[in-house]
Parts: structure tokens; sequence; C-alpha cells
């Protein structure tokens, strides 16, 4: 039995050498083999992690309060009273003084002298000569309308009756309402007409000129329900003067506007 373990074991070196030179020869002949490219591998996607869920936490219990043995509760403790604070009283802060400013010294200027005029010759110096006398203006002159004759009346001042208003009409035209202490021009063309007041009874026929003036007076009449206007013509000695004395009519009794002359007379003072 030993013997053919020997011859195995030798049978199985051989063989072991043997398998040894045919690797070594088939390593001598193999060519040597190309490097295989790798393949880019695409990146690996790692899927969205899902947001765990929170679990709310519970609060946390303060156990309550041992009650202290001879000690009230708090809820039952009268409030703690804080004494007010005291305000710290401030400092008077004294005015800052101002050094008082100096006036600046004004220069005074000499007065500018006028030079000395020279004399004239054949004038004497102003403080010799005789002070100019001023008029007073003059009322313009009555100039009479030409083609036209001046119908002039007017209405003395009196208290009875101060409240009325005759009219006077010219023919069948009411030219206008006379007034206490009221006057009125008005213009008439030549020729015949009649001036009457509110009472158709008392007219006054006059035949006029042009450039001529007439004179008629208004005295109030009272009568048994009214009183009336009457009319009296006047002479221009009397009616003149007595007509200065009283002031135009009022605007709004002016009815026929184009028949009556603008007042620009002033109104004569009554002698004493």
């Amino acid at each position: 039995m030993e013997k053919v373990r020997s011859w195995a074991l030798v049978v199985l070196a051989g063989l072991g050498l043997f398998a040894t030179l045919l690797n070594i020869s088939a390593v001598a002949q193999t060519p040597p083999s190309k490097p295989v490219p790798e393949k880019a591998q695409p990146p690996a996607q790692t899927p969205p992690s899902q947001p765990v869920p929170e679990q709310a936490q519970p609060p946390a219990q303060t156990p309550p309060s041992q009650p202290v043995p001879g000690k009230l509760p708090t809820e039952l403790q009268a409030p703690v009273q804080t004494p007010p604070s005291q305000p710290v009283p401030e400092q008077a802060q004294p005015p800052a003084q101002t050094p008082p400013s100096q006036p600046a010294p004004q220069q005074v200027q000499p007065p500018a002298q006028a030079p000395a005029s020279q004399p004239v010759p054949g004038q004497l110096p102003t403080e010799m000569q005789a002070p100019v006398m001023t008029l007073a203006p003059m009322a313009p002159p009555i100039v009479p309308v030409a083609g036209y004759g001046r119908l002039r009346v007017y209405r003395a001042r009196r208290y009875a009756g101060s409240a009325l208003a005759p009219s006077i009409y010219v023919d069948a035209t009411q030219v206008a309402r006379v007034g206490s202490g009221r006057r009125v021009t008005i213009h008439l063309t030549p020729g015949q007409h009649t001036i009457r007041s509110d009472d158709k009874s008392s007219n006054i026929s006059l035949d006029v000129k042009a450039g001529q003036d007439y004179y008629i007076r208004v005295d109030e009449e009272f009568g048994f329900w009214k009183g009336h206007g009457k009319l009296t013509l006047m002479l221009a000695e009397q009616g003149g003067p007595e007509y200065k004395l009283q002031r135009a009519i009022e605007d709004d009794r002016k009815i026929a506007r184009e028949m009556i002359e603008e007042d620009t007379e002033p109104i004569a003072q009554k002698p004493n």
C-alpha cells in the first residue's frame, strides 16, 4: 500500500508540473487585451424625502403649588400698594446773560445845501414878491339851450304837506313830481303849451320863446279829500332867487327824463 501511495504522489506531482508549463506557454502566446471603455452610469435619482410630521407636544403642566401653612393663597392676598414716586425738583437754570449790544454810532449827514438861485434881472426876489391869491371856482354861467325855452318849476320848503309830491304836466305828458324844497328845469319847444298839476282846473298857458326862462311856483293846497298842487306863474325877478334856494328833485321822481335838464347849479344861501 505504501508503494501505491508513493506512485500516486509521483504521478500527481508530474501532472502538476506539466499543467504549470502549459499555463506559462499559453500566457506567452496570448496578445495584450484592449481596455474596455466604461459606460457612463446615469446619476442615481434619489426620491424626495417625505417631511416627517411633527407631533404636537402637550403643554407642560405645572404642578399646583402646595399651600404654605400659615399663609393665605395668592388670590386672597391684598394687593401690594406701591407708594407714588416723588418728582425730583428741577433746578432752575439762571438765564444766560447776553451782553448788551453797543449801538453803532450814526454818522450825521450834513444837510444838502441848495445852490443859491441867481437873481433874474428885472425880477424881485421870491421873499419880496406878493403872495398869489387863489380865486374860488365860480359856478358855470347858465347858457340857454339853443332852440328851446326853459320852464323852471320849484316848490318852497314847508312843513305842511311835506310828504306830498304833486306832479307837473306839460300838455298831456307827466314830466316830474316836485317835493317840498325841490326844483326842476324842463325844456319846452317854442309855441303854445299848457302847464298844470294834479288839479286839472288850474292851468297855465305859455307862449314859449326860444332862449327864454319861465318860473312857476308850486304851492300845496288841501282839499276835502286830499291835497293838490296849485301853480303860480312868477316874474323872473322873484322866481329866479327863490328857484336857486331849492335843491334838485330826486332821481326816482324824474318821469319824462328826455325833457329834464341836468341840474348843475349850486344852491344859494338864504339871506338873513
